[in-house]
């Protein structure tokens, strides 16, 4: 079966490179910047469960278009078809017991609003194929039509379903799927002691702790009521013993006792959601010296910030151990933001 999944821009390489290592028999048919294009004989279940992407589709319908094409060009080229939904589309619609379903268009990332007639028309083929009748409000599944700069239109039923992150991500925390992606950057193993020293709500160390095995996950801040949720993200975790939530400044602690950090993935103040101490540059001078103190040789550590300018000039005027390896320019909720790789000699 064909899928595409939409995924964090600026990921493409990692992306490209880890499904392989997440989903069986699959072939890349196409990548762009934020989706991927492929087969695989993988159940849509697993492919619900890889969390590098933002979502999955069973592609129904690829197309070439021109960059003047909006969405509903695809609606009319689908509804021009004979093809009809296809076997394995009735089939997940059944194993997942939907009933009710949307069409919704997008044109290079915005939603678009489709024509009404075309709407309507598009909605009665899909009805007449699937049994599913049209909930516009809250349907248990949506089939989208996207068109992209890169010239290709898309038509697929989506199988991933999560809550708006406006609602249930606090403000300032990452998007799970980001926080996964960072992790895998730090190459997990099962000798990994992970440290987060800024890791406010947890969305990095509960990423790490279900990607691979570790030695030890160090959860720490200073927000004492932050760290109450983390703990309560962990409590049915399995290895929880292996796991530490603890209420430290990082540039006061010492190197654990008996423990070797090898691997720091973390998000540090922005001095956007809260207020810095020092001075910016001041900061990441000091960040990156630390990081350096408690990493083992050979030891990784990944971070995001929006502070490009300020990290650069700290590179300049630095000399650390720390060894600059990959960096990775972004977006997060529209504000641009780069992820940095470094390996400590």
């Amino acid at each position: 079966m064909y899928y595409f999944s939409t995924f964090i821009s600026g990921f493409q390489d990692i992306v490209t490179s880890l499904i392989g290592q997440m989903l069986k028999d699959v072939e890349i048919v196409s990548v762009f910047d934020g989706v991927i294009l492929y087969k695989t004989s993988a159940a849509p279940e697993k492919i619900r469960a890889t969390k590098i992407f933002s979502n999955s589709f069973m592609l129904l319908g690829r197309y070439q278009v021109s960059a003047d094409k909006t969405p509903d060009y695809l609606v009319k080229q689908f509804l021009g078809s004979s093809k009809d939904m296809g076997a394995e589309t009735r089939s997940e619609i059944g194993r997942s017991r939907y009933e009710t379903f949307r069409v919704i268009s997008s044109q290079r990332n915005q939603l678009y609003s489709t024509d009404r007639v075309l709407l309507k028309r598009v909605e009665d083929k899909i009805l007449k194929n699937t049994n599913l009748s049209v909930d516009r409000l809250n349907p248990d599944v949506e089939f989208w039509f996207l068109t992209r700069s890169e010239g290709i239109g898309l038509f697929g039923m989506r199988i991933t379903k999560h809550k708006s992150y406006d609602k249930v991500l606090q403000r300032g925390e990452l998007r799970p799927e980001l926080a996964n992606l960072m992790c895998w950057l730090s190459e997990p193993g099962s000798d990994d002691v992970f440290l987060d020293p800024f890791c406010g709500y947890g969305s990095i160390p509960f990423e790490r702790s279900g990607i691979a095995e570790y030695e030890r996950i160090l959860a720490s801040d200073t927000d004492k009521d932050k760290l109450k949720a983390v703990a309560a993200k962990f409590q049915s975790t399995t290895n929880r013993s292996k796991i530490l939530v603890s209420a430290d400044d990082f540039f006061k602690i010492a190197a654990p006792k008996d423990l070797v950090v090898n691997k720091i993935v973390t998000d540090p103040p922005w001095g956007e959601y809260e207020k810095m101490s020092v001075e910016t540059v001041k900061f990441y001078e000091e960040f990156l010296q630390k990081c350096s103190e408690l990493l083992a040789p050979g030891g990784i550590l990944v971070f995001i910030s929006s502070c490009k300018l300020e990290i650069d000039e700290v590179l300049k005027k630095l000399a650390p151990k720390l060894a600059l390896e990959q960096s990775y320019d972004i977006l997060v909720s529209g504000k641009k933001a780069r992820i940095y790789k470094f390996i400590n000699n």
